[in-house]
C-alpha cells in the first residue's frame, strides 16, 4: 500500500536495491542531484524519495505506443566497443545534441567469455520526431574522432529483415562483411527479428515468481488475479506460465512498473497454499529473458505454420502414400512381422 499511501513516492533506499540503479550510484545525494532537471521524475524535498511526475500520464506499451517511439528513435553506430559507458554517452548527447529521453546500448552475449559485450551501436530516443530528424540531417556526427553511422530505427530494422531474408535463401552468411562492419552479434548469435523486438520492449516490466509445487493447480489467471488484487488495475503484456511449472514470468505493459508492483506487494506471496517468492528482473537478466521468450514464440509460430502445411498435405493424400499403397509401418508404428514360409 506504500505507493498509494505516499502519492507515488518510492524511497531511494528501496530503489538502490535494484541492480540497474545501484550499478550507477548508491549515493542518495548523487542520485537526487542527477534528477533535479528531470521532467519525468520528481525528487522529494528531503532528497530521500522519488516518484514519476504526476502530471505525466503513464503510457501503455501497445502497438500504437511502439510506433510512436519508433518514429523518434535513431540507430547510431561507431562507438568504441571497449570502455564505453552509458554515462559518457548521456553526457555526449546532452552536450553536443541536446536532451534525449533514452539511450539503449546494444549488446551481444559472448558464449566463450560468458559475458555481454557492447556492439558499438545504440538506439537513441529523442523527445520529438522533429529533434530526431534534425540530428539525422547534420552533415556528420563524430564521437571520439569516429564518424557515426546514423539511420532511422525503422529503416535499420527493415534493412536487417531484408538481410535475413537473403540469408535464408542463400543458406550462408557473408562473414567477411560482418567482420568489416564489426557486427559480432551476427557471428556468435544470428540476429533474429525476435531479438530486435526484445530491445524495443519496455524495460523494468518483468516479474519472476518461484516456489510453485509440481502438483500445484495454479493458473495464469490465479497469478493475474493476485497482482490485480494487491496493486490495482494494470496492463499485462504476457504471463509465461503453465500448470505444473515451478516458476513464472509476468511481463507488464508499462516501463518501470515492475519495481512499483514489487514495492507494494513485497517479495513473499501466497496463492492457493503456494508460498511464492517474487523479484524484479533487471538489466541484462531481463534482456536475456525477453530475447529468449520472443525467440521461443517465433519458433512456436514456425512450428504451427509447418503443421498447417503438413495437415493440408495429409488431407490431399489421405492416409495412404503415393499410388494408394499403404506406406511405412502399420498401426502402432510397429514393423510388420515377415511371413515365414513353412514346408
Amino acid at each position: 500500500e506504500q505507493v498509494k499511501e505516499n502519492d507515488g513516492w518510492i524511497p531511494l533506499e528501496t530503489m538502490v536495491k535494484f541492480k540497474r540503479l545501484s550499478a550507477l550510484s548508491c549515493d542518495f545525494d548523487t542520485i537526487a542531484s542527477s534528477l533535479k532537471d528531470s521532467t519525468l521524475l520528481e525528487v522529494s524535498e528531503d532528497k530521500l524519495k522519488i516518484r514519476r511526475n504526476p502530471s505525466l500520464e503513464v503510457p501503455e506499451f501497445n502497438e500504437e505506443r511502439k510506433k510512436e517511439l519508433a518514429v523518434r528513435t535513431v540507430y547510431c553506430k561507431g562507438f568504441p566497443k571497449d570502455d564505453t559507458k552509458i554515462e559518457s554517452l548521456l553526457d555526449y548527447f546532452h552536450d553536443e545534441h541536446g536532451k534525449v529521453e533514452n539511450i539503449q546500448m546494444r549488446k551481444w552475449y559472448d558464449k566463450l567469455d560468458k559475458e555481454w559485450k557492447f556492439k558499438g551501436s545504440v538506439f537513441v530516443l529523442f523527445p520529438s520526431e522533429k529533434l530526431a530528424e534534425e540530428f539525422l540531417k547534420k552533415d556528420e556526427v563524430v564521437y571520439k574522432d569516429e564518424k557515426l553511422i546514423r539511420k532511422w530505427l525503422n529503416d535499420y530494422l527493415e534493412e536487417k529483415r531484408v538481410e535475413r531474408k537473403k540469408s535464408k535463401k542463400s543458406g550462408t552468411k557473408d562473414q567477411a562483411e560482418n567482420d568489416k562492419n564489426g557486427d559480432h552479434a551476427d557471428k556468435e548469435n544470428e540476429e533474429s527479428e525476435a531479438e530486435e523486438e526484445a530491445e524495443l520492449l519496455p524495460k523494468g516490466a518483468t516479474l519472476h515468481l518461484t516456489g510453485m509445487t509440481l502438483d500445484s493447480d495454479l493458473s495464469r489467471e490465479d497469478l493475474k488475479a493476485k497482482i490485480l488484487e494487491g496493486y490495482g488495475d494494470i496492463e499485462f503484456a504476457f504471463i509465461d506460465f503453465s500448470r505444473g511449472q515451478q516458476e513464472a514470468y509476468i511481463r507488464l505493459g508499462n516501463e518501470e512498473l515492475a519495481p512499483k508492483v514489487f514495492e507494494k506487494l513485497g517479495a513473499e506471496l501466497e496463492i492457493k497454499g503456494n508460498k511464492l517468492t517474487m523479484r524484479v528482473l533487471e538489466g541484462e537478466e531481463e534482456e536475456t529473458y525477453l530475447k529468449k521468450a520472443l525467440q521461443d514464440k517465433s519458433k512456436r509460430m514456425g512450428r504451427n505454420k509447418m503443421r498447417g502445411k503438413g495437415g493440408q498435405g495429409r488431407g490431399r493424400r489421405g492416409r495412404r502414400g503415393r499410388g494408394g499403397k499403404r506406406g511405412g509401418y502399420g498401426r502402432g508404428d510397429n514393423p510388420r512381422a515377415k511371413r515365414v514360409k513353412t514346408e
